[in-house]
């Protein structure tokens, strides 16, 4: 397995996540050498990969902290999130160095990364009632309701549906979350998309237009969602077209950061 491939795995699945919804005991804290076997390397070669992704969210943290929009202001930033926040979502949220990883070093806050790589609306609901209480919601989910699998697929969730999922999280995260954030699901780049190998070794592909659809959704559903559109050009995002890159991770936690004062 190349460098790019582990890192790849490493930043965005997550056994102890996807295991977590089963009765086996102690899947929530697996050891790093049971981590290295599942993704088929030693546990040096893990440890160093995790290393990095981390230390690049600690990275944004402090440039964050310095920078012009959010510098003097962290500690009003902090003590308007209140003492955990839960980051909901998708792989855009359990990205190892992701806009919610940012967050928890830059307020050094309790931050319950909620995110599941791959998740819909639909798998979300389902996992809603493990979510613990929290002062603070910020919920960044519905690219892949626009997922499909294979020439001609549908989108795996429609928008109605989309729509009908996104009120039933909402409502829920409500009654154990004093405040809720919405962010529009990211664009997306068809072409990086069309030309990603382990996507296409996957048979999953995106379609712009789909994932504005879902972004719209979010966008009139909540009149104080961050709309990621306007913000996110090509830099924002990562190689494969889908995820937001370390800019991109960036610049949604500067923009979570800077609504909690609003």
């Amino acid at each position: 397995m190349t460098d790019a491939e582990l890192e790849r795995l490493v930043r965005y699945c997550h056994p102890e996540k996807l295991l977590a919804g089963t009765p086996l005991p102690g899947a929530a804290a697996l050891a790093d050498a049971l981590h290295a076997d599942l993704y088929g390397t030693s546990p040096e070669r893990y440890r160093a990969v995790a290393g990095r992704l981390r230390d690049e969210a600690y990275a944004a943290a402090r440039e964050l902290a310095a920078g012009d929009t959010l510098r003097g202001r962290v500690e009003a930033i902090r003590r308007a999130a209140g003492q955990r926040i839960v980051a909901f979502g998708d792989s855009h949220t359990d990205d190892l160095a992701s806009w919610a990883e940012i967050l928890r070093h830059l307020l050094a806050t309790d931050v319950v990364n909620a995110g599941v790589s791959g998740d819909t609306t639909t798998s979300a609901l389902a996992r809603l009632d493990r979510l613990p209480a929290a002062a603070l919601a910020v919920v960044l989910i519905g690219t892949n309701d626009a997922r499909r699998h294979g020439p001609g697929a549908p989108m795996l969730v429609s928008h109605a549906e989309t729509a009908r999922n996104l009120r039933l999280i909402d409502a829920a995260l409500r009654t154990r979350c004093a405040r809720v954030i919405w962010i529009t699901p990211p664009p997306v780049d068809e072409h990086r998309i069309a030309h990603d190998a382990q996507l296409a070794a996957d048979h999953v592909t995106w379609r712009a237009d789909d994932v504005a659809a879902k972004a719209a959704l979010v966008r009139g559903g909540w009149r104080d969602a961050i709309d990621l559109w306007p913000l996110l050009g090509p830099r924002h995002l990562a190689a494969d077209g889908l995820h937001p890159s370390g800019a991109g991770q960036r610049l949604i936690a500067e923009r979570v950061a800077g609504a909690l004062l609003w």
